[in-house]
């Protein structure tokens, strides 16, 4: 079985959005895109997401984004994909965490 690798860029609009509202001069933030999966001779594929890697000194926090290929564009997911949230309960926790 052949497998596909196909990179998914980042969103220009999440990066400028994340740069807007999430910077700190305590916080690093650094971006990763994401990538598809595709078995050649299948209808299977699989999506890694784009990861938002959110550093401090003593904290350190990673955000998941699907952007198109999850049913609600606008979800975040912070360390896993139990608990999806908005743009803004993103940035108000980033604000009490870091």
């Amino acid at each position: 079985m052949k497998i596909n690798k196909k990179k998914l860029e980042f969103p220009k609009e999440i990066k400028d959005k994340c740069n807007r509202y999430l910077s700190r001069k305590t916080l690093e933030i650094t971006y990763f895109d994401g990538y598809m999966v595709e078995f050649k001779g299948t209808n299977i594929s699989t999506i890694s997401p784009h990861k938002i890697l959110l550093k401090s000194k003593e904290k350190e926090v990673v955000i998941l984004y699907y952007g198109e290929h999850l049913y609600d564009e606008e979800l975040f997911f912070i360390n896993n994909t139990k608990n999806g949230c908005s743009f803004q309960k993103l940035r108000e926790l980033v604000v009490e965490y870091f």
